[in-house]
């Protein structure tokens, strides 16, 4: 679950950034009593964040491995210029997303969970599962 990221996303600086992402999620999830003292519990979830998108696509990406920068415009003074609608209109770098950096579609999160009652009174709980933490 550690690592570190290949490139970092930064906006121009003096912008007012506004960006929009999107976030999907979804569960199954099931219990069974195994006997009459254990029960366990299973769920498989689901869950996608969509890249952020700025509106005037005014991000700056920095590339630790080349150590370079990379522009979401083909032509960063674009963000400036009223004819292209302060780089809402502008062309974007080819080969790049226009949020620099794509998210993985396979963010499949099992967990799963017991309970065992040692006493009418006392039950032991423990758990474990995968979790994705968004953008």
């Amino acid at each position: 679950m550690l690592g570190a990221a290949a490139q970092e996303r930064l906006s121009l600086s003096g912008s007012d950034t506004h960006a929009n992402g999107s976030y999907y999620g979804g569960f199954a999830q099931d219990s069974w009593r195994a006997t009459r003292k254990l029960t366990v519990n299973y769920v498989l979830r689901y869950e996608y964040w969509t890249p952020w998108i700025t509106i005037r696509n005014n991000l700056v990406g920095y590339n630790k491995f080349t150590c370079q920068l990379t522009y979401a415009l083909a032509n960063p003074l674009d963000f400036f210029d009223p004819a292209t609608h302060y780089g809402r209109d502008a062309q974007l770098t080819p080969g790049f997303p226009r949020s620099l950096y794509t998210e993985g579609k396979k963010d499949f999160a099992p967990r799963l969970g017991n309970a065992y009652l040692l006493t009418p009174n006392t039950a032991v709980r423990a758990g474990t599962g995968i979790f994705f933490d968004g953008n």
